[in-house]
């Protein structure tokens, strides 16, 4: 290689390592990642404040909508239990007309060809009308209520979840001595299960209806009439400690 290009090329090196060395100097130094907020010991910061106070408005807001729902969901009981009832009374009429194959009402059947087949359409059209009827129900209350309920039953699960692994007492917290002598994850707990069985109960209603089976044809399945949930005198201490633990604080 030629002195000339050597010259150049350790030149070119020189001033390549120099503006390195130059540049590693003048660079900022990476910034350390960011810490979380929500810390389970001492005072949370603003994030954990910020959570805490949106998932104590969710349980005060299931806490005050629980007479509500529970007289919503009384009525649609009443409504379904009846509807079962009459679905109950046609299907035994079906059984009894196909059946009827002697005796007087056979004889009077057998006398007037097409009577059986008239009277079965018509006891069927009857059971499909209470089966949409209780399908139009079922839609009725899951438009009306379903959100609330769902959303009612996440805000306590939340709650008692952030309290199973230590979330933080906050500065407004009341003090034990003023609160019902009730564990508090236990009320939680029995909200939260009456709760679970109003859903449970609309969903398994309209399981029943689709699933219904009354032609002789096959194996009767006919709906229950669903449970009702006897809790409304029964949760007011458990609302009462809810409310006081969660009682507006900080910002709100």
């Amino acid at each position: 290689m030629p002195k000339s290009e050597a010259k150049d090329a350790s030149s070119s090196a020189e001033a390549g390592r120099s503006r390195r060395k130059k540049e590693k100097a003048t660079a900022k130094p990476p910034k350390p990642p960011k810490r979380h907020q929500f810390s389970l010991g001492g005072r949370p910061g603003r994030l954990g404040e910020d959570i805490e106070s949106s998932t104590r408005e969710g349980v005060r807001k299931a806490c005050r909508s629980l007479d509500s729902l529970l007289e919503s969901f009384e009525s649609f009981v009443n409504e379904a239990s009846t509807l079962a009832r009459a679905i109950q009374v046609v299907s035994d009429k079906i059984s009894l007309l196909t059946s009827a194959s002697t005796g007087a009402v056979g004889k009077a059947m057998a006398a007037h060809p097409g009577t059986q087949e008239r009277l079965l359409a018509q006891l069927v059209s009857r059971v499909e009308n209470f089966r949409s009827e209780g399908l139009v129900l079922h839609a009725r209350f899951e438009r009306q209520h379903h959100a609330l309920l769902e959303q009612s039953l996440n805000s306590l699960r939340l709650w008692k979840h952030r309290r199973e692994v230590g979330a933080p007492a906050l500065s407004s917290d009341p003090d034990p001595g003023d609160l019902p002598p009730i564990d508090p994850l236990e009320a939680a707990e029995r909200l939260m299960h009456v709760l679970a069985k109003m859903i449970s109960g609309v969903s398994q209603w309209k399981e029943h209806l689709l699933s219904c089976r009354y032609l002789p044809s096959s194996k009767t399945k006919l709906p229950a009439e669903p449970e009702a949930v006897p809790a409304k005198p029964n949760l007011q201490e458990e609302r009462q400690l809810l409310l006081k633990l969660c009682a507006k604080s900080f910002h709100n």
